[in-house]
C-alpha cells in the first residue's frame, strides 16, 4: 500500500535532519504516525507531534577552531541544555587537547571523524578556512554556525549556499551585533525608517584578526547592520582606508548610498586607544544613538510643543524630548546560539542571519575593500 503524502513529508522532515545511526527511530516514528494519519489526525496534530519530538531530542554538536572564538563557543554551547557538545578540532592539536581537557570535552584528532559524529557545528577558525570546513560539514549532513565573515570572497559564500540548500542544511553566521541588546530594543520598539546612519567602531589594536582587513575585521559588522535597517539596493560607495601596524588596512571610513536617497557613514579602526562602537540613525523628526558598549539607547524625537512637558529645547509650536533607556544586558553569542538551535529543531530557514544577508554584507564590505585598493 503507498504511503499517504504526510508520511513522505515526514519522512523528508526527518531524514533530513538527522544522521543514520537513528534511522531506527525514524522508521517506528513513520510507522506510528501512519496509524495516526489513518485514523483521521489532523495534518497539523501531527507536526505538533513532530515538533515536540524533535524538542527532546539533544542536537550533537562540535566545535571547529579552538583558539580566541573557539573557546566563547564551548562556554555558552555547555550552557544550552538541548545540545550534546561531542568535541572539538583544531589543526593545533596541542592547543585543542588543552581547551578540550579544560572543558571536560573530547578532541578530535580529525576534522572528519567529528563531522561525522555531529548534527551541527560551529565553525570558529580564521576567515581563509571557513569555506573548507563549511563544505565538508555540509558533505557530513551538518547544520553550520559560521563566524563571520561567511568567506574571504564571494565565489565561495555563493557555492556554500548553494550546497546548503542541495543538502536542506541550515547556515547561520555570527554577526553578533544583530543580537546586541541595544540593537535589539531599538527595532523592537519601531520599524526603523533611516535616512541617515552614522557609525564608529573603534578598538586597540591585536594581533588576532590580523588575517584579513580592518573591513572584514570590524566594520563588516555596521554593514551588516545598516543592511538589516535600510533593506534597499546600494547605490554608490566611496571610500577611504590606510595602512598602519599592518600589512592590511587598519582604518577605513566609507560612504553608502542607497536607491532610497539613504546614506551610511561608517567608520572602523583597529588602532584606537579606546573602544568605542556607537551607531546614530537619523529618521524623520527622529534621531536614535546606540551604544553598543554601554547598551544604552538615546532618542531625541520631534513633537508639538505642550507647556506642561518638558522638552530639550523648543521652537514656537515644534519642540524635541530627549528619552534614555538602558537595554537589559544579555550574552550576544548565548542568544545567537540559542536561535541557531532553534531554527534546527524547529526545521526552519528563518535565521536571525542567514548566509544570503551574510553574503549581501560580504559583496559590500568587498566592494569597500576594493576601492580602498585602488586609491591613489
Amino acid at each position: 500500500m503507498p504511503e499517504l503524502p504526510e508520511v513522505e513529508v515526514v519522512k523528508n522532515f526527518l531524514n533530513s535532519n538527522f544522521n543514520g545511526k537513528r534511522i531506527q527511530k525514524i522508521k517506528i516514528l513513520n510507522k506510528k504516525l501512519r496509524y495516526e494519519i489513518k485514523t483521521n489526525i489532523t495534518k497539523h496534530f501531527i507536526n505538533l507531534i513532530i515538533t515536540k519530538i524533535f524538542m527532546s531530542q539533544k542536537i550533537k554538536y562540535g566545535i571547529i577552531g579552538t583558539g580566541h572564538l573557539g573557546k566563547f563557543h564551548i562556554q555558552q554551547m555547555q550552557k544550552i541544555k538541548l545540545v550534546e557538545v561531542v568535541g572539538c578540532y583544531d589543526v593545533d592539536l596541542d592547543l585543542c587537547y588543552q581547551v578540550c581537557k579544560a572543558s571536560g570535552l573530547q578532541a578530535f584528532k580529525s576534522l572528519k571523524k567529528l563531522l561525522q559524529a555531529c548534527d551541527a557545528i560551529s565553525i570558529a577558525t580564521p576567515a581563509s578556512s571557513h569555506f573548507d570546513v563549511a563544505k565538508m560539514g555540509l558533505e557530513q549532513q551538518c547544520h553550520l554556525f559560521i563566524e563571520k565573515p561567511i568567506t574571504n570572497n564571494l565565489k565561495q559564500a555563493k557555492a556554500l549556499i548553494k550546497q546548503a540548500k542541495l543538502h536542506n542544511k541550515i547556515i547561520q553566521v555570527g554577526h553578533i551585533e544583530r543580537f546586541n541588546p541595544a540593537f535589539l530594543l531599538y527595532t523592537k520598539k519601531q520599524n526603523p525608517n533611516p535616512v541617515y546612519i552614522e557609525s564608529n567602531r573603534l578598538s586597540p589594536f591585536s594581533e588576532r584578526g590580523l588575517d584579513v582587513n580592518v573591513v572584514l575585521d570590524l566594520m563588516i559588522h555596521d554593514i551588516d547592520l545598516v543592511l538589516s535597517l535600510v533593506r534597499c539596493k546600494v547605490k554608490h560607495i566611496h571610500a577611504k582606508g590606510i595602512k598602519v601596524l599592518s600589512n592590511q588596512t587598519d582604518l577605513a571610513s566609507a560612504r553608502i548610498e542607497f536607491e532610497n536617497g539613504a546614506v551610511a557613514n561608517l567608520v572602523a579602526s583597529r588602532i584606537s586607544e579606546k573602544k568605542l562602537r556607537k551607531m546614530r540613525v537619523f529618521e524623520q523628526n527622529q534621531y536614535t544613538s546606540l551604544d553598543f558598549n554601554y547598551l544604552t539607547l538615546e532618542q531625541y524625537k520631534a513633537t508639538n510643543y505642550n507647556k506642561n512637558k518638558n522638552f530639550v529645547f523648543y521652537n514656537q509650536s515644534r519642540a524635541i524630548q530627549h528619552h534614555k533607556q538602558a537595554a537589559t544586558p544579555n550574552n550576544a553569542l548565548y542568544e545567537e546560539l540559542v536561535s541557531f538551535i532553534n531554527s534546527i529543531q524547529t526545521n526552519t530557514n528563518q535565521v536571525k542571519v542567514s548566509a544570503e544577508e551574510a553574503t549581501l554584507a560580504l559583496t559590500i564590505a568587498l566592494k569597500i575593500e576594493k576601492i580602498i585598493n585602488n586609491q591613489k
